[in-house]
């Protein structure tokens, strides 16, 4: 679909008002569980860490070191500005590029951050990099949407909300691999009415393929469907532990 944006170019004007229209607690606590159910060591690195939700919980709640990136700068600014009493370091980063070398012990990317990336040859490049950051016995956890998602997309679904003087909506419609997001922002608060609008694309994987490629790579893979149902089911999201052995 003609005008729709990578990842590279969104969370821009979003970046403001994320935590206040899309932050999600209830989930939030969730993704902090399996977190803290499944790290490994002291050393984290999130990767496309938005507004720095998650990395704040995590070490408000675990004697860890957390590293936290995004590509959205916007974002990052939001972070270091939310979290400024954190010992967070918050940074700037396309995930796909990451550069390091037995450094982490648990590296971390929610909240379907990996459909963003929407080139398999970008997905195999992460795996890869992902798998050189981590020490031996390290681990990494993410989510990525289960393919069930573009049948429940595909006759378009949309979501309205209104928060005082601020008008949300929310169209998802799903083509072939793809899932198509438009967001849409009123602020009455802004005289002249200031809005907005941001579209965001993603690409549903099959979860046989990602296992094949991340044990391409190395790691040993367990799979969980909506945080803590065994294997490949039906449901919203796979979540993958994937551990770097040797």
């Amino acid at each position: 679909m003609a005008g729709f944006s990578s990842v590279e170019t969104s969370y821009h004007e979003l970046a403001a008002y994320y935590d206040l229209l899309i932050n999600d607690e209830a989930a939030q606590e969730r993704y902090l569980s399996f977190t803290k159910q499944h790290a490994q060591g002291k050393e984290v690195l999130e990767l496309a860490c938005g507004s720095g939700t998650l990395a704040a919980m995590l070490q408000q709640s675990c004697d860890v070191h957390i590293q936290a990136s995004d590509l959205s700068s916007d974002m990052i600014e939001v972070a270091k500005e939310t979290y400024a009493d954190l010992p967070i370091e918050f940074s700037c980063m396309d995930m796909c590029e990451l550069e390091a070398k037995n450094e982490f012990d648990t590296v971390l990317c929610f909240c379907d951050s990996l459909n963003y990336v929407v080139e398999l040859e970008r997905i195999q490049q992460l795996f890869e990099r992902v798998y050189d950051a981590l020490k031996v016995g390290g681990v990494f956890l993410f989510d990525s949407h289960s393919v069930t998602r573009l049948e429940e997309f595909k006759h378009g679904y949309d979501e309205n909300y209104v928060l005082d003087e601020l008008e949300y909506t929310w169209h998802i419609i799903s083509e072939g691999e793809f899932i198509y997001q438009t967001l849409r922002v009123w602020d009455d608060s802004v005289v002249p009415t200031y809005y907005f609008e941001e579209k965001h694309t993603q690409r549903v994987y099959d979860p046989v393929d990602l296992i094949r490629m991340l044990e391409n790579v190395g790691f040993r893979v367990q799979v969980k469907t909506d945080f803590d149902k065994d294997g490949i089911q039906e449901g919203e999201k796979q979540f993958y532990i994937c551990l770097k052995e040797e």
